[in-house]
């Protein structure tokens, strides 16, 4: 994974991850209504990824790294 990830949040718990540089979202991030957690899902919904908690990271794009990284190795 040689991309550096942005995350931006909004509002309610919905971030969108974006290649750093590039506004075109790569991944979204929804936090789930119910049984907790978080639905990781490419814009075109053609993968996604249960994640229980958000990533512990020093910074948002080393964050934005692990959630991608996630999504990656999800098959």
């Amino acid at each position: 994974m040689n991309d550096q990830y942005e995350i931006f949040g909004f509002s309610h718990g919905d971030y969108t991850i974006s290649v750093k540089g590039n506004a075109t979202p790569v991944a979204f991030v929804s936090r789930n209504q119910k049984g907790g957690g978080y639905t990781v899902r490419r814009p075109d919904k053609s993968k996604s990824v249960l994640m229980y908690n958000m990533p512990v990271s020093e910074n948002g794009r080393e964050q934005a790294a692990k959630i991608m990284a996630l999504l990656e190795d999800e098959l």
